[in-house]
């Protein structure tokens, strides 16, 4: 009997199947429950791939709006709130990171995106889940499913460097500019406010101007490599401005001279480089004054400059001043005009000015003068673009971060030779200056050394509201307060080599040279702030304005 039943195959199948079936049974159990799971992380995926092109729109909410369209995707438990999610050890757990997104293809992929950047151009979102087993979860934990994506909107934005366009009156301003544009003609203010008043957009400007430059086929990389002339720089922003404002402002753009400036020093386009020509325009506002335009290309033209003014002004009673100025070699690739992404810059040129006053006052019944001589230096300032928000119906001109970093400036009393105001490659020596002289029997000196400096950037916020006003903001240092010739004179120290003069001691000649000084101060500020004006700079200031922000549809990163 045994033999027989040893021998008997039949029903083995049904036996096999028998003792097999439980082990079938969990395999497939753990097939289903993997395949949900691997559904379930494709679902996130998509969820948060969404979140982060949605986030990146309105970084400033960047979390609301994340956690918003991955609770819209049914892939949070409905009685789970928006604070829960906040919170690292909860069941279901979002974040939103701003940080810096580098497109370099060098860098593996995980390491592109750097949180908390200084510089923030994208939104990373991660989303973390207990996955659902329906089968192993008798006896198996639930595992956690997580997801991430990095989004961009590829936003810039159209800033600039420099005290803006202000009205021009006459005097040491008005000569200032007229001497740095070389013109023959001495234009009046009036001309120049009439410059100042016209805007045009700064594509179109580069559209024209590649006309000029027989450069119609090529990029905007291609014009912002070339040199250009003042008088075709006048030529292309006489092209772009309706009749009405080219009747207006030809006084000026006739005068222009024939100096080189490289387009790349005058103004930036970011990523647009290697836009066609003609193709970019529309996509950013970005309206420059036309005066700001003239200016600058007569600061950057043919690198160091040394300027003696021909004229003086006088305040009757007070003062009578006269300047000189010497403007150093820009820095490549660094215009006054920006149009660019997170990471941007843009920087004024270095500048030294030598102003000298001559006050007239009586000291012991004899009339008398004191010639002052002031020098001014400052370095280049710097403004960069670190932040950006992207236009949307509650911030419809979107909203920018500069970090700005005012030149360092010094301020002295003393002489300075004029051979050595244009030497950028050393400081130029001060030595004490004799500010009087009356028939060698009176004679004072004056010293000072002022040093306005800043040790870290200046954050300027500016909100929708300020870029649709073109509002003018100012980054200052902490050194000096209030009027800079008052702190001047302030740090003056001021000695006589007097002959014996019968009623007059030491302390009251020095107190009458110290009255002399105090009405002076205010006007002085005046003098140096509007020659500074005409040279897109101030001491110990920098002014930033953004013209324009816009964003391209936010797109995922790898």
């Amino acid at each position: 009997m045994f033999r027989r039943f040893a021998g008997d195959t039949s029903g083995n199948i049904a036996i096999l199947f028998s003792l097999l079936f439980g082990t079938m049974s969990v395999a497939a159990a753990l097939a289903i429950d993997m395949a949900a799971l691997n559904l379930e992380k494709r679902r996130i995926q998509g969820a948060v791939d969404l979140a982060a092109i949605a986030a990146a729109g309105n970084p400033a909410n960047a979390f609301a709006i994340a956690a918003q369209v991955i609770r819209d995707q049914g892939l949070v438990p409905a009685d789970m709130s928006v604070e829960e999610l906040s919170l690292p050890n909860s069941i279901a757990h979002v974040s939103a990171e701003l940080g810096n997104y580098r497109p370099d293809r060098s860098i593996p992929p995980e390491e592109r995106f750097t949180a908390n950047s200084g510089l923030r151009n994208a939104v990373r979102v991660t989303y973390r889940k207990q996955g659902e087993l329906f089968f192993a979860a008798p006896w198996s934990e639930p595992p956690a499913i997580a997801a991430q994506a990095v989004a961009s909107a590829e936003g810039r934005v159209a800033f600039s460097l420099g005290t803006g366009a202000a009205a021009l009156g006459e005097g040491l301003p008005n000569a200032l500019l007229n001497r740095l544009l070389g013109t023959s003609v001495q234009l009046r203010a009036v001309d120049y406010n009439a410059l100042a008043s016209v805007r045009l957009d700064a594509l179109r400007f580069l559209d024209a101007l590649a006309v000029r430059l027989d450069l119609t086929a090529g990029t905007y990389s291609d014009v912002l490599n070339a040199q250009a002339t003042q008088s075709q720089i006048g030529g292309a922003l006489a092209d772009v401005v309706d009749a009405a404002d080219r009747l207006a402002i030809q006084g000026v753009l006739q005068q222009l001279g024939n100096k080189p400036v490289r387009v790349g020093n005058l103004i930036g386009v970011g990523g647009l480089a290697d836009n066609r020509l003609g193709s970019a325009r529309g996509q950013v506002e970005a309206a420059v004054s036309a005066l700001d335009v003239v200016r600058a290309s007569a600061i950057l033209a043919d690198g160091t400059k040394y300027i003696s003014l021909p004229v003086s002004v006088s305040f009757p009673g007070i003062a009578t001043f006269t300047a000189e100025a010497a403007i150093g070699e820009p820095m490549q690739g660094s215009g006054w005009f920006a149009l660019g992404e997170v990471g941007a810059s843009v920087r004024s040129a270095q500048v030294r000015v030598l102003v000298k006053a001559t006050i007239p006052g009586i000291l012991a019944l004899l009339p008398i003068s004191l010639d002052l001589p002031i020098y001014i230096e400052v370095a280049q300032s710097e403004a960069r673009l670190v932040a950006l928000t992207c236009p949307s119906a509650a911030s419809p001109y979107g909203t920018a971060t500069l970090q700005v970093m005012p030149g360092l400036a010094r301020v002295r009393v003393g002489n300075v030779l004029p051979n050595t105001l244009a030497d950028f490659s050393a400081a130029p020596a001060t030595t004490p200056a004799k500010i009087l002289n009356v028939l060698n029997l009176i004679v004072a000196y004056a010293i000072a050394d002022v040093q306005v400096s800043q040790t870290s950037a200046v954050t300027v916020p500016f909100s929708s509201n300020d870029i649709r006003q073109r509002v003018i903001k100012t980054a200052s240092t902490r050194t000096i307060v209030g009027s800079l010739s008052a702190s001047l004179f302030g740090q003056t120290r001021i000695w006589l080599d007097l002959l014996r003069i019968p009623l007059l001691s030491e302390s009251a000649a020095l107190a009458t040279i110290g009255g002399l000084l105090t009405p002076v101060a205010p006007v002085l500020d005046g003098v140096i702030n509007g020659l500074m004006k005409v040279l897109g700079i101030s001491v110990g200031l920098a002014d930033v304005t953004v013209h324009g922000v816009t964003c391209s549809a936010p797109t995922l990163k790898s």
